[in-house]
């Protein structure tokens, strides 16, 4: 659907044709509003591409106003060319936002919208002296990290022997899940064959806040 621009706000545009009009002196717009004709209670208008330079991880602080209520929804590209629909944090070179605007007792009209892509909005764990013994293991001889905060997404963890521990430990990430991340503690005196269910660790924990849609559609 086309839009165009009136009153410093965009609406719908081409929603109907000469033909579809029985009188025609009094319109000043081919928006079909209250006119009768069957027309689209939303509007969508999609941002112009930003390219980010080079991929890379970012959060989306978004946006805006209407006539109505709005959302808003992200494509990313690593080529400008093919685009596939992203939640945040969004992973790419090239990012297109949209915003749809829905208005169903008046025209679904955009005022202002912005949107910007942040690389720097991340938080951090450290779990020093973590004992593993006072940690439920798991099945799979690994133990989940006990994170306080919420993440959409773990860009890494790391884990090492704490300085107290006298044996020579190795920490290997086993799941960077966001909801519930796990490492495993292998002695390395059995070869780097057994799991062992004690040890002191320290674990440091990196990612992306999880993203906040407010109740008026805005990201942050």
């Amino acid at each position: 659907m086309a839009t165009e621009g009136d009153g410093n706000k965009i609406y719908n545009s081409a929603e109907f044709a000469w033909s579809d009009l029985s009188t025609w002196s009094a319109w000043t717009n081919w928006r079909g509003y209250n006119s009768g004709l069957g027309i689209s209670n939303t509007l969508e208008y999609v941002l112009p591409v930003v390219d980010l330079g080079t991929t890379k991880t970012v959060v989306p602080l978004a946006n805006a106003s209407a006539d109505g209520t709005h959302a808003w929804t992200f494509e990313t590209s690593t080529d400008n060319v093919t685009f596939t629909s992203d939640t945040p944090p969004l992973t790419g070179r090239y990012i297109k936002g949209k915003i749809t605007v829905t208005n169903n007792s008046g025209a679904p009209a955009l005022i202002h919208a912005e949107v910007e892509y942040n690389d720097s909005v991340t938080q951090n764990e450290l779990f020093h002296n973590l004992d593993t013994s006072t940690l439920s293991q798991n099945t799979d001889d690994s133990f989940t990290i006990p994170i306080q905060k919420s993440y959409q997404h773990i860009t890494s963890i790391t884990g090492t022997a704490s300085a107290s521990e006298t044996r020579p430990l190795l920490v290997i990430i086993s799941d960077d899940t966001a909801s519930a991340p796990t490492f495993k503690v292998i002695n390395l005196d059995t070869f780097g064959k057994v799991a062992i269910a004690d040890g002191v660790v320290d674990i440091e924990v990196h990612g992306f806040p999880s993203a906040t849609t407010f109740a008026n559609g805005n990201i942050g």
